[in-house]
């Protein structure tokens, strides 16, 4: 599953990368834009189109007739049932090409979380690593290295209950630095990110099956026998600036796609 991430990895940063020199606002803008018009591409291709219209006329038709024949019971009877069977049919024909798009959706979504979800560390801020290890580990063993660009600030601060360690560090230069965790002869590397751009951001490594590994794909999951089940820095919230206001990065994709999945599914030709 790692090396399907890492293909995917390498595809989006090819996309990404370039579009970075624009700002995150409007790489992701146009990201969403022509998302849109792949999803308007892959539904046309995976639907009935034909079908889809016959079902909406139909729909449209007994909708007018409950306008024209209001007066009369056993019609309006009949049209209601007819638009509720119109409908199903309808929703039936819709139901395939939505299922069918839902692998590509889940990989766009989980490489613009690890692009947009956080922003990187920034050179003389302080920032957090947290560490949960196995039951049978004692915390007192578990220690942390760090290249010369990162710097430990404090001792490391254990909580017993939930067999966690916590440090605060501070980076020194901008690049992506490998931070060492070590318990015995075994180590767990997790990767820092200091405002670069070079690749995206891994928020954390987990233990789980392998599917999980799809949406925390930046680096690979820890192995079950591992002495660590998870780890991870505490990187700052990303927050986009679109006309004036901040939000977040799934508010952005969700209405451009929308909006342009709407706007030209005229021209496209698609029936929705």
């Amino acid at each position: 599953m790692h090396l399907i991430n890492q293909i995917f990895n390498k595809i989006f940063r090819v996309i990404f990368i370039p579009l970075s020199v624009f700002g995150p606002e409007s790489a992701l803008i146009a990201f969403s834009i022509v998302t849109g018009m792949l999803i308007l591409i892959l539904f046309k291709k995976t639907s009935n189109q034909n079908a889809i219209q016959y079902e909406k006329k139909h729909i449209w038709a007994h909708i007018l007739e409950l306008r024209l024949y209001q007066d009369n019971i056993i019609i309006i009877l009949n049209a209601i049932g007819q638009i509720l069977l119109h409908n199903l049919l309808y929703l039936k024909h819709v139901l395939r090409p939505l299922i069918l798009l839902t692998p590509f959706m889940t990989i766009v979504l989980v490489q613009l979380y690890i692009y947009y979800e956080f922003n990187p560390v920034s050179i003389d801020d302080s920032f957090l690593i947290a560490v949960r290890v196995a039951d049978n580990i004692k915390l007192q063993s578990v220690s942390l290295e760090t290249p010369a660009s990162v710097v430990v600030e404090t001792p490391s601060v254990r909580q017993l209950d939930n067999k966690k360690i916590i440090w605060r560090l501070c980076a020194k230069q901008q690049g992506i630095w490998t931070l060492i965790l070590r318990y015995q002869d075994q180590i767990v590397k997790k990767s820092i990110n200091v405002e670069s751009l070079e690749q995206p951001l891994s928020y954390g490594r987990f233990t789980g099956k392998p599917l999980k590994s799809l949406f925390y794909s930046a680096e690979p999951l820890l192995l079950k026998e591992c002495f660590i089940r998870e780890v991870y820095i505490d990187y700052p919230k990303q927050r986009l600036s679109i006309l004036g206001m901040q939000t977040n990065w799934l508010v952005v994709f969700g209405v451009v796609s929308l909006v342009t999945v709407f706007a030209l599914k005229g021209i496209m030709g698609v029936k929705l």
